[in-house]
């Protein structure tokens, strides 16, 4: 897991609200169903939340530092009709990150702004919550 993907799994799965509305994965693991790699298992069970890597990442770059503009979605998925889990969830999601730095090795300084998308099918809703970063090299760190 990179350094920003982890620091997005600590953040959800550190976070008692969310930790209370997900199955754990494994079942009796007591461990929230947050997927970040790859496709979600089939034996997962809803509600969770996946996050695979970035959308895009460009360049940030000032005179003096070496920065990055993230873009990332969190996908939170429930069971079709919970619409009210979905929603006080999924507020409560961007409220985690939106405006709250999120540093990782390496990096300091980020920053996110968050928007909320809705996506439904017949068996989950589900919400995303996008979230642009602007990370800036931690200059203190060393390689």
């Amino acid at each position: 897991m990179d350094g920003l993907t982890a620091a997005v799994y600590q953040r959800l799965t550190g976070d008692s609200v969310v930790a209370d509305t997900l199955t754990e994965f494994p079942e009796g693991s007591g461990v929230p169903a947050v997927f970040t790699a790859g496709r979600v298992p089939a034996d997962a069970e809803l509600p969770y939340i996946s996050t695979t890597g970035s959308l895009s990442d460009s360049p940030w770059d000032t005179k003096t530092h070496v920065g990055r503009f993230v873009w990332r979605d969190i996908y939170l998925h429930v069971p079709s009709g919970q619409t009210q889990t979905l929603e006080e969830t999924t507020e409560h999601i961007r409220s985690l990150f939106h405006r709250n730095p999120l540093t990782f090795a390496g990096w300091r300084g980020v920053v996110a702004r968050c928007e909320v998308r809705t996506q439904n099918t017949d068996d989950y809703e589900a919400r995303i919550v996008s979230m642009s970063l602007r990370l800036m090299e931690d200059d203190d760190e060393s390689s």
